[in-house]
């Protein structure tokens, strides 16, 4: 699980939280690739195509809400390493990006 790309990483997340997603290249040229959610907004206000792009990786702000809903414990493991748990059995997952690893301890005890 731990060599799931990053859109893929991002579009099994969405799943999980009830969205039909799918992995958009937009330009057909492999340089804008990106995450859709149908059904996902930003904000409440939100309304536009742009708006439904979902990305934990880089919204450090959906990532927390998600490690809190998933009840997923974050813990630096020192040096650039990072670490994510799932609090009901411990599983820990490492990653040098802390969003990562929450990602992927939420994808496994999903899978689980």
């Amino acid at each position: 699980m731990d060599k799931l790309k990053d859109l893929e990483l991002c579009k099994k997340i969405a799943e999980i939280e009830g969205f039909k997603a799918k992995i958009n290249d937009i330009y057909r040229n492999g340089e804008v690739v990106h995450v859709i959610a149908k059904g996902y907004k930003k904000n409440e206000n939100s309304s536009g195509y742009w708006d439904q792009v979902f990305n934990p990786l880089a919204d450090k702000a959906l990532c927390f809400d998600l490690m809190v809903k998933h009840k997923i414990e974050y813990m630096p493991d020192g040096g650039n390493r990072h670490g994510a748990f799932d609090i009901d059995n411990r599983l820990v997952y490492r990653d040098e990006n802390p969003q990562r690893a929450i990602l992927l301890a939420i994808v496994a005890k999903h899978d689980s």
